[in-house]
């Protein structure tokens, strides 16, 4: 086991964007391992034929190259690194530009993002993957395209601040193989897991105690438990139900114009979590869906204890 990695994950905020921590409004993902690097970026990766467990290797390495800047924070007497993106934005070794419209999923969170801001975007007609089709999309989209290449993921005013669960960037979250192993120290997936659960949640609860967020975007409700433990503690809810009801509130919300139902967790001193199905083609991608999200969490804005803008009303 490697002492290193379990004391950097209790320390260390890898697998994760970052952004402004400062903000009220977070998200939350389960690993790092959206953007893709084999062919836009040749010249720097050089191997075409990796296996998945050595490309979540170099996945990791670029993340430390992206991830240039951070911010560090004093929490509970130790120095805590917050990562986020330099300003001017992402680039691999500062010669290659990575452009987020190109991604179906940071480009989904700007929408409720951004529908959160009351501000409009209008629904995508192409999809910004070749540069003639960014500069269109860019004109079309000039809200969108602004705050996904400016401000998102940065220490900006209006920024949000973004986590995974998970510290180490892979591709699918169920893969562990011999780099992961090397990569860590743990023969097994479940002592990762376990590690995770002891060292990461407790930073994360510190840092939300610290920096009082009020709302949380959760994505994939599959993880629900995941992200109560690592917002608010350990619970009893897969023991007893009845109990459970006393100790937080469920709430199944219809969205006005949607057929989609999100979930809201809230219990008391704690900021509230909405869980949503995961940012994919198959679960959530249609655009009047994130736009219902991001009008709920700002028409409830006092409901949800928002109090700053740009996610609610200057007071």
């Amino acid at each position: 086991m490697k002492q290193e990695f379990i004391k950097s994950i209790g320390t260390e905020l890898k697998g994760m964007c970052g952004g402004n921590i400062n903000s009220e409004l977070w998200f939350c993902g389960i690993e790092w391992g959206n953007w893709q690097l084999d062919k836009e970026h040749k010249h720097v990766k050089n191997d075409d034929d990796l296996n998945e467990c050595q490309e979540d290797v170099y996945l990791n390495e670029c993340q430390e190259c992206l991830f240039s800047e951070s911010i560090i924070l004093n929490i509970k007497d130790q120095q805590v690194n917050i990562p986020c993106i330099p300003k001017g934005g992402l680039k691999y070794n500062n010669n290659v530009t990575v452009n987020l419209s190109d991604y179906n999923f940071d480009t989904r969170i700007t929408k409720i993002v951004l529908s959160c801001m009351n501000t409009d975007w209008e629904p995508e007609i192409i999809t910004p993957k070749s540069k003639d089709n960014r500069e269109v999309w860019s004109k079309n989209n000039p809200n969108l395209s602004k705050y996904l290449q400016d401000k998102l993921y940065q220490n900006v005013e209006d920024g949000i601040f973004n986590l995974n669960l998970f510290p180490i960037a892979k591709r699918n979250t169920e893969t562990w193989g011999p780099k992961h192993t090397v990569q860590t120290g743990l023969d097994k997936k479940s002592y990762y897991v376990h590690c995770k659960e002891e060292g990461r949640f407790k930073l994360f609860r510190d840092l939300v105690t610290e920096k009082q967020p009020k709302v949380i975007v959760c994505i994939g409700k599959s993880y629900r438990e995941d992200f109560i433990d690592a917002f608010w503690g350990k619970d009893i809810s897969s023991i007893n139900e009845k109990v459970t009801r006393k100790i937080y509130q469920e709430e199944i919300i219809q969205l006005k114009e949607s057929s989609l139902k999100i979930s809201i967790y809230r219990k008391e001193n704690k900021p509230a979590l909405v869980v949503l199905p995961f940012l994919s083609n198959y679960f959530l991608s249609k655009d009047k869906d994130l736009k219902e999200i991001g009008k709920y969490i700002r028409d409830n804005q006092k409901e949800l204890k928002l109090t700053k803008p740009p996610f609610c009303d200057q007071n």
